[in-house]
Parts: C-alpha cells; sequence; structure tokens
C-alpha cells in the first residue's frame, strides 16, 4: 500500500512577498534621503558652512592666493561716523592681500564681502555702516576685494600674478580682544567649492607677514 505524498509547506508570508518588501524599502529610503541631500544643497548654496582655515603664509581659495597683512585697532573711532546714541567702538581694520590666479579678475574677486566673528558667534560685517567705509574710500583704501576707490578718478584693480591691497573696516564694541576673532572672506555660496565654503583667518595682534 502506497504512501500519499506529503503535502509541500506553503511559502510563509514574509517569503511570498519578499520582493514587494524590498522595493518598499528602496523606495522609502529614497523619499527621505533625496529631499534631505536636496535640501543639504540648497542649503550649501545659500548658507556659508565649509571652513576653510587660512594661514599667515596664505591660502589659496578659489583660484586666488589670499593672506591678512595687517590689523590695526582705533579706539573710539566709532563716534565719527554714527549719528545715534551709542556704546563707545573701536574701529578695526584688516589688511588683506589678494593674489589673483588666472582667469581671475577683479569685478569677480569684487563678489566677496567680509564679516567678523568671535568665539561666543557674534558677528560683524564688513564696512558697516556706510559712513565708516567712505570714511576711508575718501582716503583712497581700496575696501573692495578686486578694485579700488579713489576721488581722483583712477582705479586701480587686481591683476593676475600681481598682489592686491585692500581693507575690511569693521566697527566693534570697546576694547574687544583680538585673540578669538576670525576675519573671513565669503564669495557667493554657490559658487565656490564646495559650495558653500568660506575663507577663514584668526586674527593675532601681530600676524606673521
Amino acid at each position: 500500500m502506497s504512501s500519499a505524498p506529503s503535502p509541500v509547506p506553503a511559502r510563509g508570508w514574509w517569503r511570498r512577498n519578499l520582493g514587494w518588501l524590498i522595493g518598499a524599502a528602496v523606495l522609502g529610503t529614497a523619499a527621505f534621503v533625496l529631499p534631505y541631500r536636496s535640501a543639504m544643497r540648497d542649503l550649501d548654496n545659500h548658507t556659508p558652512r565649509h571652513r576653510i582655515d587660512g594661514t599667515a603664509k596664505g591660502t589659496v581659495y578659489e583660484g586666488s592666493r589670499w593672506r591678512v597683512v595687517g590689523v590695526e585697532r582705533k579706539p573710539g573711532g566709532g563716534r565719527a561716523v554714527i549719528d545715534y546714541p551709542h556704546a563707545d567702538g573701536d574701529t578695526l581694520l584688516i589688511r588683506y592681500e589678494v593674489i589673483a590666479g588666472e582667469g581671475v579678475d577683479s569685478k569677480m574677486l569684487d563678489r566677496c564681502k567680509g564679516r567678523l566673528v568671535d568665539a561666543d558667534g557674534r558677528r560683524w560685517e564688513a564696512n558697516e555702516p556706510w559712513k565708516l567705509q567712505r570714511r576711508y574710500t575718501a582716503e583712497k583704501m581700496a575696501t573692495n576685494c578686486g578694485s579700488g576707490y579713489g576721488w581722483d578718478g583712477k582705479q586701480p584693480t587686481a591683476r593676475p600674478g600681481q598682489p592686491f591691497f585692500f581693507t575690511h573696516i569693521y566697527l566693534v564694541p570697546a576694547g574687544t580682544p583680538l585673540q578669538g576673532l576670525r576675519a573671513e572672506i565669503l564669495l557667493p555660496s554657490m559658487k565656490t567649492t564646495p559650495p558653500g565654503s568660506y575663507l577663514s583667518f584668526p586674527l593675532q595682534p601681530d600676524p606673521a607677514r
């Protein structure tokens, strides 16, 4: 007497739906990862957040070499350029040298902005307020990264391979120590490599030349 064949056990739910589960996991991951990457790219394009540390000898950034060549403090200078009541302030002048690389012209360099930050996260924009900038441009001091100003009608500009000097001016609270301050150069975030990168120099009372 022959025995009846044993029934083949039905596949479990997990095995029957394995392909669907894998596909759902891939799609679910993509639904989170792709928007996140897009958001990070958008943040890079609009917010400088990749710091490049500058050195006293000079640092290459976006095809040009930059360095801080002088720091000067003028106590009480703020009273001459502010029209409203304010606390005592010091004028801080950060002098830079930039040597443009091949293919980098003054118009490209002039898209830069200056910023001063301290260890507590406080920030000051370069050449603000406007009267502060005007005071020094009247002295024929270049405050743009690639071109100068002068009431004599002449406008010196940065040329590839040649040093060009400019100054960023800040109005800071009186007595602010230089230790812990960083002077920064920012170009349009979407144009830098990597996107959102910026150049940052720690300030010292007498930076090496």
